[in-house]
């Protein structure tokens, strides 16, 4: 089943990119008959002077493109990942969750007013946003430390749950590699969340090692592998 959730909706998911060109991408947005979920249509002008805008793709993923201050003047020629943003309902109980199952430290902000943000993702003015991210580096995190991982929860503005599926287009799933998977499912099964797997188990990879697929406190879908 296709999904097609939106910024606001838990369940969705959003990649953030930084681009040399910002309207480079967006003549080749225009070819493929892009949607933009930026109010007006076009890029902002956001205060740190680099030039934003959020953008759909195929599968109905949010994509948030940035063009740093001076970024053309300076050459730039590749595109380098920021990170992945979720959308999540119970930010509280994931910390709780995060923290005392997988032992990652995370830090749940206050609900505020998601400023530039509000116009980037098209939403209601009156809307409130929570950022939950790992205060100290180098845990979630991506390859060479270029990629990182948020979960963000909206409140005042209508919303609708998604619980999709893995084959689901539209569906993320947030995948994390772990030491020792075998205490992790114990936790999983402590904290009552569902495992996926089937039967409930431990799925031994081909190439060696195992994994697991649940449902966390939020509703993201995680995959934990041990290599």
């Amino acid at each position: 089943r296709v999904q097609r959730p939106r910024s606001v909706d838990p369940g969705a998911a959003m990649l953030e990119l930084s681009v040399p060109d910002l309207d480079v991408v967006l003549r080749a947005a225009a070819r493929l008959r892009t949607p933009i979920v930026t109010m007006g249509a076009v890029p902002l002008r956001l205060s740190d002077g680099s030039r934003a805008v959020v953008l759909l793709d195929p599968d109905g993923y949010g994509v948030a493109l940035f063009q740093p201050a001076g970024a053309a003047a300076r050459g730039a020629s590749t595109t380098i990942s920021l990170g992945l943003r979720l959308t999540v309902a119970a930010p509280a109980t994931m910390v709780r969750f995060y923290q005392q199952a997988l032992g990652v430290p995370l830090h749940a902000g206050e609900f505020v007013s998601p400023g530039e943000w509000t116009a980037l993702l098209g939403a209601a003015s009156a809307a409130q946003w929570a950022v939950t991210e790992v205060p100290s580096a180098g845990v979630l995190r991506g390859a060479q430390g270029q990629s990182e991982v948020q979960f963000v929860a909206f409140r005042h503005v209508t919303r609708h749950t998604f619980s999709g599926r893995l084959q689901d287009p539209g569906t993320a799933t947030l995948c994390l590699r772990v030491s020792n998977l075998a205490p992790a499912l114990r936790a999983i099964r402590s904290a009552r969340l569902r495992v996926l797997s089937a039967g409930g188990q431990l799925v031994v990879l081909p190439g060696g090692g195992s994994t697991v697929l649940f449902r966390d406190p939020a509703g993201v879908l995680v995959d934990l592998v041990q290599r």
